[in-house]
């Protein structure tokens, strides 16, 4: 048995491991073909790829709708860009020194994408399905009008870090360390994901978003759960942002149309309206009919022999 789930898992992680391997390998491709501006253009897939997963997340497995991502993903970038200016400049902010080491500016982007987010979520999961998408999209909307107020951070224009990005003590500017970098966090994501998808957190999470009121139990609420996949998710976004090699902290990056994605066939919505409530509603609606009652022949009471049957004036019921 043991056996047959772990053939089963490696089954599963094969396609990633397999595309893992191949990005692994676009550097070795670049200096073969004297183009590293391909090396560039593989770190965005990467780092997109980061915050596609978080999203998928969320949407595919949640079923929950959202049209805040981009916001998290620009307040990522906002919080390691900001950091790296007061460095560049020697300013401290507020009575925090600035630091261009991602050893905590990633961490520190992070935590505070996870902090927005359960204030958001906090908000958003008290309506469903388009009154939710809006209310995301209202905060989405405020994310990006807070990043043009930041004059004193490029305001409109964005922000670019001036300073050389470090871990710890390596260097990561050089294009090939900063690749393998996000290669890393991506990998990381992918198991993390993964391993929460497969935990009795994502079973419960994934029955929610099918039908939030045959997953509740006296001991199994769904909104706990889907707050808190609110609050993991925003995560990897922000560190996804964060780790933007090219770092123009940009408003157009946390406004709504990226976030505008269609969501999967099998996730309409966010959350699912229970079977219940969507039962009674479809017994007590009236669907006005264009045509006249069409006769049928009354079955109710057995007719006399020799007798016609009576034609009743009103529809069949269901």
């Amino acid at each position: 048995m043991a056996d047959a789930s772990a053939r089963s898992a490696l089954r599963d992680a094969l396609p990633a491991l397999v595309i893992l391997a191949l990005l692994a390998a676009v550097p070795l491709v670049a200096q073969w073909l004297g183009q590293p501006f391909i090396v560039k253009v593989a770190t965005r897939v990467v780092i997109f790829a980061i915050a596609a997963t978080a999203l998928n997340f969320i949407v595919g497995f949640g079923g929950l709708v959202s049209l805040c991502h981009a916001g998290l993903f620009g307040i990522g970038g906002y919080v390691v860009g900001i950091l790296a200016w007061h460095d560049f400049n020697a300013e401290p902010l507020w009575f925090l020194p600035g630091t261009s080491n991602l050893v905590v500016a990633l961490p520190a982007a992070a935590l505070f994408c996870a902090f927005v987010s359960a204030i958001v979520g906090a908000i958003s999961l008290r309506t469903s399905g388009p009154y939710f998408l809006m209310i995301t999209l209202a905060f989405n909307q405020m994310f990006y009008y807070g990043a043009v107020a930041l004059q004193k951070y490029g305001g409109e224009d964005g922000l670019q870090i001036m300073s050389t990005m470090t871990l710890g003590p390596i260097d990561v500017s050089n294009r090939y360390r900063f690749f393998y970098l996000a290669l890393f966090f991506l990998a990381l994501t992918l198991f993390l994901i993964g391993h929460f998808v497969s935990s009795r957190f994502g079973m419960v999470l994934r029955a929610a978003s099918k039908n939030a009121a045959r997953a509740a139990s006296p001991r199994r609420t769904p909104r706990p759960l889907v707050a808190a996949s609110l609050r993991r998710t925003p995560a990897p976004r922000g560190l996804s942002y964060g780790a933007h090699p090219w770092t123009d902290a940009s408003p157009p990056r946390s406004r709504w149309p990226p976030s505008r994605s269609p969501p999967p066939p099998s996730c309409p919505g966010a959350p699912p309206e229970p079977a219940s409530s969507r039962s009674a509603r479809e017994r007590t609606a009236v669907v006005p009919s264009p045509r006249a009652p069409t006769a049928r022949l009354s079955t109710s009471r057995p007719t006399a022999a020799g007798a016609t049957p009576t034609a009743s004036p009103w529809p069949a019921s269901a």
